[in-house]
């Protein structure tokens, strides 16, 4: 479970034609989406298949998670998760 200020998901399996702005265009059917980044590899600049959407508040942040995980993008399933503390992907928390 995220703590309740949290507001960054994060967006794994992208298709590599997935803009910044296209995964602005699909999240902001949720809500008003405060920034949003595809990670690209620093030599290749080719996608590297996952990325961050940051929302205004947690409700519409955790709204997205629960509505958009496993939806469809050019025939890639979406995995929607809660970004990890500092937004980094360095694997997730498990409650103690």
């Amino acid at each position: 479970a995220a703590d309740i200020k949290t507001r960054s998901l994060y967006i794994g399996n992208l298709a590599p034609q997935v803009t910044d702005q296209l995964l602005w265009d699909v999240f902001s059917i949720i809500g008003p989406v405060e920034s949003c980044k595809v990670i690209r590899d620093k030599t290749s600049g080719q996608s590297a298949g996952f990325g961050f959407v940051d929302y205004f508040d947690p409700l519409t942040a955790a709204m997205a998670q629960d509505k958009m995980n496993g939806k469809r993008v050019y025939d890639y399933e979406l995995k929607v998760n809660w970004a990890a503390a500092g937004g980094g992907v360095t694997g997730s928390k498990e409650d103690t």
